[in-house]
C-alpha cells in the first residue's frame, strides 16, 4: 500500500485539476494564501476558475494585543483594496491583494512593536445574477447583493507576543517558525511533513525554495504545493518564500499573464529579495539565482549594516542555494554544476554574513540536513522537504557537525534572547537540535 500511495495521490490529484480545467463550475481552484511579501506587507493570493463577477474586494480589519485583552474589537472591516485579475491561462484568473502591517485598528499607521497585531480579512466582489447560474455556492455566503468568502485570520508577530493585562507583570512567550525546502514533485512525503508541522501550530513558517519541480507547469503548483499545503491548513499561516532554481520564472510569462506580472508567479514577490522582522529577528530573504544584481547586493548591505538589524534579537538570512554544498550528483558537480547556480553566494555573500555577524544562515539546495559553523555563523541545510535525497559526498567544507541524510522539517521557537532549533524526520523522531543565545 505504502508503494501504490503516490501513484494514488498523483491519480486523484491530477483527476481534481482536470475537473477544474474541463468543467463549467466557478470557485477558487487554489484557496488563498498567505505570504510576507515585503517589510511593510503582506500578500493574500488565490485563483479560481473563472474570472469573478464585477469589483472584487480584500477586505482586512486589525486589532493589537492590548484591544483584543480589553475586549475592544472591530466589528465590522476597517479598510479594503480594490483586486484585479491576473490571467495566467483559460480558467487560470489570479487574485492577489496586500495588507498593510503596520497599520493600527483606527486606520494611522503606527508602531507594531506595541504587541502583536490579529489581522482578519475577507474576499468580496458584487453581485451579478447574470453570473449566478456559474458560481458554485459552496463556501461562499450571499449578504446585500455581495459575495462573500467566510473571513480568515493570522497574527502578525514583530516582537515576541506576551501575556498579561493591564495592571499584570508582563511576561515573555514565544514564537513559532516552521522550516522546510526542495519537496518538488513528491507531493506525498510534502503532505506528510506540512501536515506534521500544522501540528505544532506555527505562527509562521518558512519555504527555503523548489516547491515545485516544473515553475512553467501551472498543473504541478496546483498538485504539487497547493493541494498539500491547503490541506493541511497551512494556507492561513504566513510563510515566507526565498525563490529556488525550480520554482523560478524570470524568463516565462503564460499567455494571458500581462508583462507587470512577468517574472513572478502566485505568491512569489518582486523583486524577490526582502527584509522583514518577525519575533523580534530580522529575516532577510535572497534570491540566489540573482546573486550577480548589483541592486540585491547593495540591499543586502544596507540591511546587514542598518538599524532593523542592530536592533534585532537575531539576524537570520534565508537564501536556496547554500553557501557550502557537500553532497551532490558526482557527475554533474564534475561537470560544472558547483558553480551552475550561485557561486557568489559562497564567494561574495558568506564573507559578508560572517563580516556582520550573521546568527543563521537556512538554505534548501541540497536533498537532506546539515548544520555546521564558520565563525560566529552557523549554516544549516534542510533540503529534504521531497525531492530525492542526496547521498553522495562531493565536497568536504570541515564545518558541518551534524548531517542526516532524510526528509524532514525543522521548528524554530524565538524567544526574546533564544533561538532554539528542533529538526524532525518524516516520522516525527528529533534528529538534531542546538540553541542560539542573543548576542546584539
Amino acid at each position: 500500500m505504502r508503494l501504490l500511495r503516490p501513484v494514488i495521490y498523483e491519480w486523484r490529484a491530477n483527476k481534481k485539476y482536470d475537473a477544474w480545467e474541463e468543467g463549467t463550475e466557478c470557485g477558487w481552484r487554489k484557496q488563498p494564501i498567505v505570504t510576507y511579501w515585503n517589510s511593510t506587507h503582506a500578500a493574500v493570493t488565490g485563483e479560481t476558475s473563472c474570472q469573478l463577477p464585477g469589483s472584487v474586494w480584500l477586505q482586512w480589519k486589525q486589532q493589537t494585543q492590548d484591544s483584543i485583552r480589553n475586549g475592544v474589537l472591530p466589528q465590522t472591516f476597517a479598510a479594503a483594496t480594490a483586486v484585479h485579475p491576473i490571467k495566467y491561462a483559460e480558467r487560470h484568473y489570479v487574485y492577489r491583494g496586500a495588507i498593510p502591517l503596520d497599520m493600527l485598528p483606527s486606520g494611522v499607521p503606527g508602531n507594531s512593536s506595541v504587541g502583536p497585531i490579529d489581522i482578519t480579512f475577507q474576499w468580496s466582489w458584487a453581485h451579478d445574477k447574470d453570473a449566478d447560474t456559474r458560481l458554485t455556492q459552496r463556501h461562499l455566503i450571499k449578504a446585500n447583493e455581495q459575495y462573500t468568502l467566510p473571513s480568515e485570520n493570522f497574527m502578525y508577530l514583530r516582537d515576541i507576543p506576551t501575556v498579561g493585562g493591564h495592571g499584570d507583570s508582563t511576561q515573555q512567550t514565544d514564537m513559532r517558525i516552521a522550516l522546510i525546502a526542495d519537496n518538488q514533485y513528491n507531493a506525498p512525503v510534502f503532505q506528510d511533513l506540512v501536515y506534521a508541522i500544522a501540528k505544532h501550530k506555527p505562527h509562521a513558517w518558512v519555504h527555503a525554495g523548489d516547491a515545485v519541480q516544473n515553475p512553467e507547469s501551472l498543473r504541478d503548483w496546483e498538485t504539487d504545493f497547493y493541494e498539500p499545503v491547503v490541506a493541511a491548513g497551512m494556507n492561513n499561516v504566513p510563510l515566507l518564500y526565498a525563490r529556488g532554481n525550480h520554482d523560478d520564472v524570470t524568463d516565462y510569462s503564460w499567455p494571458g499573464q500581462a508583462e507587470s506580472e512577468r517574472g513572478r508567479i502566485y505568491h512569489q514577490a518582486v523583486p524577490s529579495w526582502f527584509a522583514v522582522t518577525l519575533g523580534g529577528a530580522r529575516w532577510i530573504i535572497l534570491d540566489a539565482l540573482r546573486d550577480s544584481d548589483p541592486n540585491q547586493d547593495q540591499f543586502l548591505l544596507a540591511e546587514l549594516a542598518g538599524p532593523a538589524a542592530a536592533a534585532a534579537s537575531f539576524v537570520i538570512v534565508v537564501v536556496h542555494v547554500p553557501p557550502y554544498i557537500e553532497f551532490w550528483c558526482p557527475k554533474g558537480w564534475a561537470n560544472g554544476e558547483r558553480d551552475q547556480w550561485g557561486p557568489n553566494v559562497r564567494l561574495r555573500w558568506a564573507g559578508w554574513f560572517e563580516e556582520h555577524r550573521v546568527d543563521l544562515v537556512i538554505s534548501g539546495h541540497q536533498h537532506n540536513y546539515q548544520r555546521g559553523k564558520r565563525h560566529d555563523t552557523t549554516y544549516t541545510i534542510v533540503g529534504g522537504g521531497g525531492g530525492m535525497l542526496d547521498r553522495e559526498r562531493v565536497e568536504d567544507w570541515h564545518m558541518y557537525e551534524r548531517t542526516v541524510i532524510d526528509y524532514h522539517y525543522v521548528m524554530l521557537t524565538l524567544t526574546s534572547r533564544r533561538l532554539h532549533w528542533s529538526a524532525y524526520s518524516a516520522t516525527g523522531k528529533e534528529i538534531d537540535t542546538f540553541n542560539l543565545e542573543k548576542r546584539r
